[in-house]
C-alpha cells in the first residue's frame, strides 16, 4: 500500500459502497494496464471494514509471475492464487505442419516427433499463417498473420493428428509451417479453491483479460470468472454470490507521481436459471466401474450403457491410487455399440497410463445437453460480465482515437474548471460512445446516421489541426488556456516579466532543496528506469497484445525501487558512519527516508511550477499575432466541439456544461504522500507567503497539471 501512495499523486475511487458487506464477492477488474501494482491499487481503496471483519481478498496470479522471488513473496502476502497458462509453458514442435483444407481434421507433419515430444489429447497446436480471403489478419505485430489454434483429439503417430476444430478453407500450408504446443492445462485445483473462498463469504479478485497489456481498450474476458462464479453458486447454493466490475483507470499510469481511478460500478446478481443450466452440465457418477485399455474403447463391468448417448463425454482420474500425480482424462462417446461397451473418440489411457493404473476405475459423466445447457449459462453470465465493465472503463478502437477525444474533452469544459476524475473518464467515455457510434454501418456497410458522422469527421480534423499547432510550438492545451487568460486580463509586459521573476526564484529554491535529495535518489532513480525500459521491451517482444510495454513499466519502477532503496540507504548510512562516528550514521538512516518524503511533495510543486513558465514565455517573448493564432485557432475548433456535442448530445445523454458540477462527483480520493493542491514539508511557509494561486493569477499547483 506504501507503493501504490508513493508512485501515484492521487488515487481516486467511484463506488466502493458498491461492494456487498455480506455476500461472497468476484472482484472482475479490467483494463489490466499496471500489471501486479493493479490488484495492489484495487486493494488500497477497498473499505478498510473488509479487513477489519476478517474477510479475504485472494487474487489470481500467472503461476509463471508467481514463481519470480519477489513477486511470488508479495502474491502470497497478498492471498495470491498460482494460475497456470497454457502460453507461460508452450514449446516449439519439431519439424513444420501440413495444413490441408481437404482433409480438415487432420495434421500431418514433416519431420515431426508428436509422440516423442509428449503431445496428447488436449493439447493445442498454435500455428500463424496467412489468413483466407475475408479474414483480417491478428492487429499489432503479426506482418500480415493470424493465429490459429486446433485441439488435439488423437496423436495416432509421429507424423499425424486428429483435430477437433477443422482447418478452414483457403488456409492449406503444402510446404508446412512452424508450430506451438500449448499443453493442456486443467484448471480444477483453482476452482476448488475460488469455490471454497466464495463458499466462506470471502472475495476472489480476477482480472479476466488473462494478462496484462497497454492497449487502448480491454481485451476480451474468459470464461473461466464465469465457471468460478456459477460453480460456486452450484456447490453452496445457499451463498449468494455477486460480481462487482472493477474499472481501473490511469492517467498516464506508467510514470510516477501520476493518478489513478478506479471505479466500482453496480453488483450483479446471477440469476437462479444460470445456476440451473450450469449445474445440469456437471460430471454427474456413471453406472458400474470401467476396465482399462489401450483401445478407443469402453468397456463396463457391474454396470450398463442405458444412461449413456452419443457425444457425452466420460471422465476418469489417472493416477488416483497408484501414487501417480492426479491428472483427469477425458473422451467423447461415439456410438453405443451395447448393454456394456462403447466406442470413444480417442483412448482414456496412453501405453504408460495403461501400465500403472487399476484394471477398473471409476467415471462420471457429462450429458451433451447438460454440456450445451452449461456453455450456454458460461456465455450469457460472460456477456453480462462484459457489459458491466464497459460502463466503468474507457474503451478507444485505438490511441490516436483515445487522443482525439482527449483534446475534444478538454474543448468542451470550460477553460478554467477542473473535473473531477469520476467526471473525466465519465465525459471520455460517453465522447466514445459518440464517436462509436457515429461510425456504425448498416448490413450493407453504409453510415447508420451520416449526419452525425459527417460532422464527427469535420471535427475530428478541425482538432487534429489544433494539436498540430500545438505540437509545432511544443505546447499543451492547458497553457494556451494560460496564455489566453493572460491576454484577457490586459497584463502590461512588466507586470508578466515581474510574475516571470517570482516563479523563476520559487524555482530556484526548490531546486536547491531538492539538489540533495535528488543526487542521492538519482541512482536508484536511474536504475529503476532502466530496469522498466529493459523488461518493458523483453515483455512486447514475448506478446501479441502489448504495443509499447507500459503496461509492466510502472511495477518493474516500483519492484526497483522497493529493493535499490532501501540499500541506498544503508549504503549512505555506512559511508557517514565511516567518515564520521556510528552516532551520526543512526541519524542519517533515520533521517533520509523522511527526507525522501518531503522531497517528493516538493517535487510536485517543483514540476508545476516548471510547467507553468512556458506560457509567461509565450506571452512575453512570442509574436502577439502569434498568440492570437493559437488562441483563435482554439476558440474556433472550441466552438465546433461544443456545437457538435449541443447537437447531438442529447441523444446520447451528455451532459452540458452547464449542469456539471465542477470538483465534484462522489468520488473518494485518497491521494498519495500528500494531497497535490497541499503544501508540506520545510518548504510550507514560505509558498504560504507567496501564494502560487497569487503568482500566475490563474490557476494552484494541482490544476497546472493536465492529462492530454
Amino acid at each position: 500500500f506504501t507503493a501504490v501512495s508513493v508512485f501515484f499523486r492521487e488515487v481516486t475511487s467511484v463506488g466502493t459502497e458498491n461492494i456487498p458487506r455480506d455476500d461472497p464477492v468476484v472482484l472482475v477488474c479490467a483494463p489490466h494496464a499496471n500489471q501486479f501494482l493493479d490488484p495492489a491499487t484495487v486493494c488500497y481503496l477497498l473499505p478498510q471494514d473488509m479487513y477489519t471483519r476478517g474477510r479475504r481478498v485472494g487474487w489470481l496470479v500467472a503461476a509463471k509471475s508467481w514463481r519470480r522471488k519477489l513477486v511470488g513473496f508479495m502474491s502470497r502476502l497478498m492471498d495470491g492464487v498460482p494460475v497456470e497458462r497454457p502460453q507461460d509453458i508452450a514449446f516449439v514442435g519439431d519439424g513444420a505442419l501440413v495444413l490441408s483444407d481437404t482433409a480438415p481434421h487432420r495434421l500431418t507433419g514433416i519431420g515431426t516427433r508428436f509422440t516423442s515430444q509428449n503431445i496428447k489429447a488436449g493439447d493445442a497446436i498454435v500455428v500463424k499463417i496467412p489468413p483466407p480471403p475475408g479474414e483480417q489478419p491478428d492487429s499489432g505485430r503479426s506482418s500480415g498473420l493470424k493465429t490459429y489454434s486446433f485441439a488435439v483429439v488423437h496423436v495416432e503417430s509421429d507424423t499425424v493428428l486428429r483435430i477437433k476444430q477443422p482447418v478452414q478453407k483457403g488456409c492449406s500450408t503444402p510446404d508446412g509451417v512452424k508450430f506451438k504446443v500449448q499443453p493442456r492445462v486443467t484448471q480444477s485445483e483453482v476452482f476448488r479453491f475460488c469455490h471454497n473462498s466464495l463458499g466462506r463469504g470471502d472475495c476472489i479478485g480476477i482480472f479476466p483479460e488473462g494478462g496484462s497489456h497497454d492497449r487502448s481498450h480491454f481485451l476480451p474476458i474468459k470464461s473461466g470468472v464465469s465457471v468460478i462464479a456459477l460453480g460456486a453458486m452450484a456447490k453452496y447454493p445457499h451463498r449468494n454470490v455477486r460480481i462487482v466490475p472493477v474499472g481501473l483507470n490511469y492517467f498516464n499510469g506508467h510514470r510516477f507521481r501520476s493518478r489513478a481511478l478506479v471505479t466500482f460500478g453496480d453488483p450483479l446478481d446471477i440469476p437462479k436459471e444460470l445456476c440451473n443450466d450450469y449445474s445440469a452440465g456437471l460430471p454427474q457418477p456413471g453406472s458400474g466401474r470401467i476396465l482399462r485399455s489401450k483401445e478407443a474403447k469402453l468397456r463396463l463391468v457391474d454396470g450398463n450403457t442405458k444412461g449413456l448417448s452419443v457425444g457425452d463425454t466420460l471422465h476418469v482420474q489417472i493416477g488416483k491410487s497408484v501414487g501417480l500425480t492426479r491428472n483427469e482424462k477425458r473422451s467423447v462417446i461415439e456410438s453405443v455399440d451395447s448393454d456394456t461397451e462403447a466406442t470413444l473418440t480417442t483412448p482414456l489411457w496412453d501405453a504408460e497410463e495403461y501400465e500403472l493404473a487399476d484394471e477398473e476405475v471409476e467415471y462420471t459423466v457429462t450429458s451433451l445437453e447438460g454440456k450445451a445447457r452449461q456453455h450456454k449459462a458460461c456465455d450469457d453470465l460472460l456477456a453480462d460480465i462484459t457489459a458491466a465493465l464497459k460502463t466503468v472503463t474507457v474503451n478507444a478502437p485505438d490511441h490516436r482515437v483515445l487522443k482525439d477525444v482527449w483534446t475534444a474533452r478538454a474543448l468542451y469544459k470550460p477553460s478554467l474548471q477542473k473535473l473531477s476524475a469520476s467526471q473525466t473518464i465519465e465525459l471520455t467515455r460517453k465522447m466514445l460512445e459518440a464517436y462509436r457510434l457515429a461510425q456504425s454501418t448498416d448490413e450493407t456497410g453504409a453510415p447508420r446516421y451520416p449526419e452525425m458522422q459527417a460532422e464527427m469527421d469535420r471535427v475530428t480534423q478541425r482538432v487534429r489541426e489544433y494539436q498540430a499547432l500545438l505540437n509545432d510550438y511544443g505546447l499543451r492545451d492547458w497553457q494556451v488556456v494560460h496564455s489566453e487568460a493572460t491576454k484577457e486580463l490586459l497584463l502590461q509586459p512588466f507586470e508578466l516579466f515581474h510574475r516571470l521573476v517570482q516563479q523563476v526564484v520559487m524555482l530556484v529554491i526548490y531546486t536547491i532543496f531538492l539538489m540533495g535529495p535528488g543526487l542521492l535518489a538519482a541512482p536508484v532513480l536511474m536504475m529503476a528506469r532502466w530496469k522498466a525500459a529493459k523488461e518493458a521491451k523483453k515483455a512486447v517482444a514475448g506478446s501479441e497484445v502489448k504495443i509499447e510495454g507500459k503496461d509492466v513499466m510502472a511495477t518493474f519502477k516500483v519492484m526497483t525501487w522497493m529493493v535499490m532503496g532501501p540499500l541506498a540507504v544503508i549504503f549512505y548510512s555506512l559511508v557517514v558512519t565511516y567518515v564520521f562516528d556510528t552516532n551520526t550514521g543512526l541519524m542519517t538512516m533515520l533521517l533520509l527516508p523522511p527526507l525522501g518524503q518531503q522531497a517528493i511533495y516538493a517535487s510536485d510543486h517543483w514540476r508545476d511550477l516548471y510547467r507553468s513558465l512556458k506560457p509567461l514565455y509565450f506571452a512575453l517573448w512570442k509574436e502577439s499575432s502569434e498568440v492570437d493564432d493559437i488562441i483563435t485557432l482554439r476558440r474556433d475548433v472550441q466552438r465546433d466541439v461544443r456545437g457538435m456535442v449541443k447537437k447531438f448530445g442529447p441523444t446520447l445523454n451528455i451532459q452540458p456544461m452547464e449542469g456539471l458540477e465542477w470538483r465534484k462527483g462522489g468520488a473518494q480520493s485518497r491521494q498519495g504522500c500528500a494531497p497535490a493542491t497541499a503544501t508540506r514539508g520545510p518548504l510550507a511557509s514560505m509558498v504560504r507567503s507567496v501564494s502560487f494561486d497569487r503568482l500566475t493569477g490563474l490557476m494552484s499547483p494541482g490544476d497546472t497539471k493536465k492529462h492530454e
